[in-house]
C-alpha cells in the first residue's frame, strides 16, 4: 500500500513541476496570462469618424482582440482595387460568389500599379470570401501581406482584416471592424516583428 501511495505522490510532483514549467514558458512567450488563449499576432491602428477617433488593438489569430496602448506602426505600403474589381453573384441560398474581374491596383497617390504575383494570389484568394466584395486594400508590411476587405452585408458595409498566408495561398480572417479603417499595422514576434 505504501508503494502505491509513493507512486501517486511521485506522479503528483511530476505533474506540478510540468505545470509550473508550462506556466513559466507561456509567461515568457508573451501570452497575456489574464487570458491564456490570447497571443497577439499583429497590432492594428483603426480610425473612424473621418480619422477623428483612433483605436489601438492587439489581434490574435483566434479573431480575438484587446485594446492596447498607442504605438508607432511599422512602415507599410497600401494598394487598393477599384470598386468594381469583383463581380458578386448571389445564389438562392443567399451565399455569394465573387469573381475577380480587374486586378489593377492603385497606390496611395492614385497611380496605377501592376499587381505582383503575391498580390495577385491574394486578390484571387479573396474570391472565396462570402459577401459581395466592394474593394480590397492590400497592406505590405515588411515581407507580410494583409488585406482589408470591404464587403456588403445586407444594406451595410463592413471591413474585415485578413492575413495572406503564402504557404497555402489563403486569407486568414483576423477580425471585422464595421465603420473603421485600418491605418496602421505593427508585426509582433509571431510574424517576425
Amino acid at each position: 500500500m505504501n508503494r502505491n501511495r509513493d507512486g501517486i505522490m511521485t506522479g503528483a510532483i511530476v505533474f506540478i513541476v510540468i505545470a509550473l514549467a508550462a506556466i513559466l514558458l507561456l509567461h515568457d512567450s508573451g501570452v497575456d496570462m489574464g487570458n491564456s488563449m490570447f497571443m497577439s499576432y499583429v497590432d492594428v491602428v483603426l480610425t473612424s469618424d473621418g480619422g477623428e477617433t483612433r483605436r489601438f488593438l492587439a489581434v490574435a489569430y483566434s479573431e480575438y482582440t484587446k485594446a492596447i496602448d498607442p504605438f508607432e506602426p511599422d512602415a507599410m505600403r497600401a494598394y487598393v482595387t477599384s470598386d468594381d474589381a469583383y463581380l458578386a453573384e448571389t445564389h438562392e441560398d443567399k451565399s455569394v460568389t465573387n469573381t475577380l474581374r480587374d486586378a489593377r491596383l492603385f497606390d496611395e497617390s492614385g497611380a496605377e500599379i501592376e499587381a505582383d504575383p503575391r498580390m495577385r494570389a491574394l486578390l484571387e484568394a479573396a474570391q472565396g470570401i462570402d459577401g459581395a466584395i466592394r474593394r480590397v486594400k492590400i497592406f505590405s508590411v515588411k515581407d507580410q501581406l494583409f488585406a482589408q476587405v470591404t464587403v456588403y452585408v445586407g444594406a451595410w458595409e463592413t471591413n474585415a482584416l485578413y492575413h495572406f498566408v503564402d504557404d497555402d495561398t489563403k486569407l486568414r480572417h483576423l477580425g471585422s471592424f464595421p465603420g473603421e479603417e485600418v491605418v496602421g499595422l505593427r508585426l509582433t514576434p509571431a510574424l517576425g516583428g
